[in-house]
């Protein structure tokens, strides 16, 4: 995206006037945000209805089917219709109230601002070629971005197919032509241009969708946590602030400073939260100081010096104020909310007695029972038609070393957990992930069923699910969705990696070939479970027989790493999904990270049926592909792409009465009288 050069500088010589910050940035906090809720409310409900209009000759000239709007010193054209352009006009003219308040002077949009919202590639491409002021090489150049001011006029023209996303970067563009206005500059203050741009966006339309300067590649692999980062940023209902929390840590290997001088292709993702969190912080806490930081910016100044002044402390100790500032506001927006955080459900729960924690699960159940969401209800569809009766996972199956290695039939012996090689084993491969769900129903792999592998009533399993926004009987859920995406062609391949690991002493290990083949870590393969997958897979008993010989090593391994490959790729596409059926994001997966949205798009074409889409799946061998077209397809389909979004959005509130049941659940749970001792024979103490 690029906004269009047009008009001067508004520079306004406004001095600091020695404003200190309150004490106690959590005080100033909650009453900042209070200012700025009912702020950004007054620059919306001031807004003069704005009126339809006849096309003018100039707009005329693009021959499309403009609805044109016009607002208080600006005009709206949408290919989408009136009620879009309505909304887009109500923004424009809040975000310029908006502005004006927070800036401290009048803010203007160029004069004769005509914003263009073109719903369709055809669109653009007419409005790109009709439009008297381009030329060819500036068509070429505009075709590649997704919106875009047109140098030397007031024209700004966005043609994304998600009407969400048009409006979104209508306000973006607005902030950068705003900001530009008092001298700060996407190319030279990124930090305070980049940070208001996003957050003010947010706080009239609640997304953060346009990005006018993409993270670079090299930046997204600087950090191996940024691309989940960057995935996590792009979640429908993410909460920036939330993210930030922990980036500003001493322990973090980052410096305050730096982050005033890097160029946007320079910022990857953990920086745009530190950004965005730094601009909060001025909004919500400094308000008084914001005009002089804008002015004093714009015009030059050291902007340390700027922030230190403004907020009345040295840099070091800004840092410090905004981790606690950050660590703090989460509680303190739940608690204006009505709801708690996670921490505060936690430190409840601990204070509970096995006891209470056992009444409040069957306390939270029987609330949710009544409660009508979306997510309850897809839960309630699925589960209903669940077995009465589910059978505990059996330990996985192990090749028989006299059927598949005659000729060498060393005897196998299963391990016990509490064995240390066991332990050490564990340890390495299942490695645990606070984000993950814990599951006392999981699929069963090699006997292609539902089973249980724990107790679906166990206080601490219901709470850390609760927590993760998973109502009871979710995990059971999930694992019908596997059973049913289960393919009858690939059964032999993902039975075949569902048997156990052993070692070449005979050592049964509770683990499977999948888990093991998962780590890409070198391992000991016998022959029996080598030749076993190739005899089940591909009734291959003639070309390699125990024991085969170092030379042939090198094709028997090929061929299992080839079956391995489509069976990895055929279960993690079906686990990913099935993890989404309920649930806005999933447990991080090794490319994955940022296919959340397109394969919660795929849910939504689907109408949310695990059948539909199970016919819609591909091979294992078809998976990447298979990928790489959905994702393309998302992409020139905003429509679909928006009802992924939507999907994952709904999942997402349906969370919050969870979590409100979650919450009354652990408060009559600790009112409870507590239960009466039991007496002991012969009335002893």
């Amino acid at each position: 995206m690029s906004g269009g050069r047009i008009g001067g500088l508004l520079v306004l010589a406004v001095a600091l006037a020695g404003a200190r910050l309150p004490s106690d940035d959590d005080e100033a906090g909650v009453r900042g945000r209070a200012e700025l809720a009912a702020l950004v409310t007054r620059s919306l409900d001031q807004q003069a209805e704005p009126k339809p209009v006849e096309l003018g000759e100039k707009e005329r000239v693009f021959t499309l089917a403009l609805t044109a709007i016009e607002g208080r010193g600006l005009r709206v054209l949408a290919t989408g219709g009136a009620e879009e352009a309505q909304r887009a006009a109500r923004l424009l003219g809040a975000a310029r109230e908006l502005f004006s308040e927070l800036g401290g002077a009048p803010a203007q949009f160029p004069p004769g601002l005509c914003a263009y919202l073109l719903a369709s590639s055809e669109a653009r491409d007419t409005f790109l070629q009709k439009h008297p002021q381009l030329g060819p090489e500036a068509r070429a150049r505009l075709a590649k971005l997704e919106s875009s001011g047109v140098e030397g006029t007031a024209d700004w023209a966005f043609w994304q197919e998600d009407s969400e996303k048009r409006l979104d970067a209508v306000l973006r563009l607005a902030f950068d032509w705003l900001v530009r206005a008092r001298g700060v500059t996407l190319e030279r203050h990124t930090w305070l241009h980049e940070g208001l741009g996003f957050y003010l966006t947010h706080a009239l339309c609640g997304t953060y969708l346009t990005w006018l300067e993409p993270i670079s590649a090299s930046q997204a692999g600087r950090d191996p946590d940024n691309t989940a980062l960057r995935a996590q940023m792009s979640e429908p209902g993410a909460d920036w602030l939330v993210l930030a929390r922990g980036l500003f840590a001493p322990a973090r290997k980052f410096d305050l400073e730096e982050l005033l001088h890097l160029a946007p292709r320079e910022l990857d993702p953990a920086d745009y939260l530190r950004l965005h969190a730094l601009a909060a912080f001025l909004v919500e806490v400094a308000r008084p100081a914001l005009p002089a930081v804008l002015t004093r910016v714009g015009a030059g100044d050291d902007p340390r010096a700027v922030l230190e002044e403004a907020t009345g402390c040295p840099l070091e100790e800004l840092r410090t104020r905004l981790d606690a500032w950050l660590e703090h506001r989460e509680e303190l927006v739940a608690r204006a909310e009505g709801r708690r955080t996670d921490a505060e459900l936690t430190t409840q729960w601990r204070h509970l007695n096995a006891v209470q924690k056992r009444a409040a699960v069957v306390e939270l159940t029987r609330a949710l029972s009544v409660v009508d969401s979306q997510q309850l209800r897809w839960l309630r569809a699925l589960t209903g038609s669940a077995p009465a009766e589910i059978a505990l996972a059996p330990e996985p199956p192990f090749y028989d070393p006299k059927v598949h290695a005659p000729a060498q039939p060393i005897a196998r012996k299963r391990l016990a957990t509490a064995d240390s090689r066991v332990k050490r084993l564990l340890k390495a491969v299942r490695k645990s992930d606070a984000r993950a769900p814990i599951l006392a129903y999981d699929y069963d792999w090699f006997a292609a069923r539902v089973v249980r592998t724990g107790d679906a009533s166990d206080p601490e399993t219901v709470f850390h699910n609760a927590l993760l926004g998973l109502p009871p009987g979710a995990d059971l859920a999930r694992a019908l969705v596997l059973a049913a995406f289960d393919d009858p062609e690939e059964r032999k391949v993902q039975a075949a990696f569902a048997h156990a690991y052993t070692d070449r002493e005979g050592n049964v290990f509770p683990l499977t070939l999948y888990e093991m083949w998962c780590t890409g870590e070198e391992m000991e393969m016998p022959d029996v479970d080598t030749l076993g997958i190739v005899h089940d897979v591909r009734n291959e008993w003639n070309r390699w027989v125990a024991p085969v010989p170092g030379e042939q090593h090198d094709a028997l391994y090929k061929v299992i790493g080839d079956l391995f490959a489509d069976c990895r790729s055929s279960r993690e596409l079906r686990l990913s999904l099935a993890e989404l059926y309920l649930s806005p994001s999933m447990t991080p997966r090794k490319g994955y990270e940022s296919l959340a949205a397109n394969l919660q798009a795929l849910w939504a074409a689907q109408d949310s049926s695990p059948a539909k889409l199970a016919a819609a799946l591909p091979k294992g061998k078809d998976a990447a592909s298979f990928l790489t077209a959905l994702v393309a397809k998302c992409k020139q389909d905003y429509k679909l792409y928006g009802q992924g979004r939507r999907r994952a959005a709904t999942l997402r509130q349906d969370g919050a009465p969870l979590r409100k049941a979650l919450g009354a659940a652990l408060e009559a749970a600790a009112a409870a009288p507590a239960p009466a001792p039991e007496e002991t024979p012969g009335g002893g103490h």
